[in-house]
């Protein structure tokens, strides 16, 4: 897939040919927006390996961080809406107690810690633009997904889950 391609064009393409169903032409996309993914996060750091699981689709990612992006992204293609219309909703999961957990580019995001904001191991961009927080623990992780898929309206253990391997409680 062609590297001048955004990650929105990515996923443009991969909708258009969905709806077409082609499905050959969506998996292609799919996997390039994977390795950009896994690129950005940088798999090949140590970490806990993490299996999730969206909608019927189970995966295994060496990394809770890998984990953790791949299901917003999906909880984002789902419901959209919070990082188009700018409202209440994105609030809720965006804002935290010390910084924010998503914006529009690395330094609002760590606009309190601007050293972090520097380092991309911190922060991992998405699909539509925006940039997340991945410098959390697990149980944080778990926490930012429970709220964002509360509002996109996503039940956890019916349309997701998520499980970081030899960490018992994570998910509570």
């Amino acid at each position: 897939m062609d590297a001048r391609r955004t990650p929105a064009d990515l996923v443009r393409l991969r909708d258009n040919a969905r709806a077409k169903g082609r499905d050959d032409l969506s998996s292609i996309a799919q996997d390039a927006l994977e390795s950009r993914l896994q690129a950005a996060v940088g798999e090949g750091r140590r970490g806990t390996s993490t299996r999730v699981s969206f909608r019927g689709d189970a995966r295994i990612f060496g990394t809770a961080k890998l984990g953790y992006v791949w299901l917003i992204e999906q909880f984002i293609i789902v419901h959209p809406q919070p990082f188009q219309n700018l409202d209440w909703q994105l609030r809720f999961v965006a804002e935290g107690r010390h910084r924010h957990h998503f914006a529009r580019t690395p330094e609002a995001l760590f606009d309190r810690s601007p050293a972090l904001a520097a380092d991309s191991s911190n922060f991992a961009r998405l699909s539509n633009g925006w940039v997340a927080d991945v410098n959390l623990s697990n149980k944080q992780k778990f926490g930012l997904l429970c709220r964002v898929a509360a509002v996109a309206e996503l039940q956890y253990d019916v349309d997701w889950t998520w499980d970081p391997a030899g960490q018992p409680g994570s998910r509570s």
